[in-house]
């Protein structure tokens, strides 16, 4: 396990690692070598200059800005919950036939089968996958769509949540591309209230709601 802490600065930058929870090393001073503020880019290097082939999984970015989420994430895992079964609203037209949620819940995504609508404001709802036993604590939830619109024609943006207790808690209008690309929204915390816990996921739905 891999951990940095890295703030972008001309003279007060920081840059701290720690292995496994392990210190192993910091250096304090001139992080930003050119007029650029921001991180867009990792790389992982044998040493300067020269690159390796390698695969990272369960990335986890926190910032130190926010009210949760703003430390070291300790060894934090990604689990990938897929939907189980259709909710109780399924607004939506399912192609080529049956249940919405086996048009949607293969990986990697198919443009083979897919859910669609061209009437603003209908919703859709769906069960999904519980967390591994071994799970204690969830930190942050995150809702993710692959989506496109059709050409320019409305509904042309999406409303991405969870439903908890019959209750959508939905994100702003989020602007479609016209290929097939990831949208997403993250919730640091239950939108119902207080911090997420396993039931509260496991009871959770996904919603979408097409919107103009």
């Amino acid at each position: 396990m891999v951990e940095l802490h890295i703030k972008v600065a001309d003279s007060d930058g920081v840059v701290e690692l720690r292995v496994d929870g392990v210190p192993e090393g910091i250096y304090s001073g001139d992080t930003k070598p050119g007029t650029a503020a921001t991180i867009d880019k990792v790389h992982w290097n044998l040493e300067a200059g020269v690159g390796m082939q390698c695969y990272i999984d369960d990335v986890i970015v926190n910032d130190l800005s926010g009210s949760v989420n703003n430390s070291w994430p300790n060894g934090l895992k990604v689990k990938l919950l897929k939907p189980t079964g259709d909710g109780p609203t399924n607004d939506w037209d399912v192609t080529p036939s049956g249940a919405h949620y086996a048009a949607i819940d293969e990986v990697p995504p198919s443009g083979m089968d897919y859910i669609k609508t061209s009437t603003p404001d209908e919703k859709e709802h769906f069960d999904m996958e519980n967390l591994p036993a071994e799970a204690l604590t969830v930190k942050a939830v995150q809702v993710q769509a692959f989506c496109l619109k059709g050409a320019f024609i409305d509904p042309d943006r999406l409303n991405l949540g969870v439903r908890i207790d019959d209750t959508d808690y939905l994100s702003d209008p989020i602007d479609l591309p016209v290929s097939s690309l990831l949208r997403k929204q993250t919730l640091n915390q239950n939108p119902a209230g207080g911090n997420w816990t396993v039931d509260a996921v496991n009871n959770a739905k996904l919603a979408l709601q097409a919107v103009n």
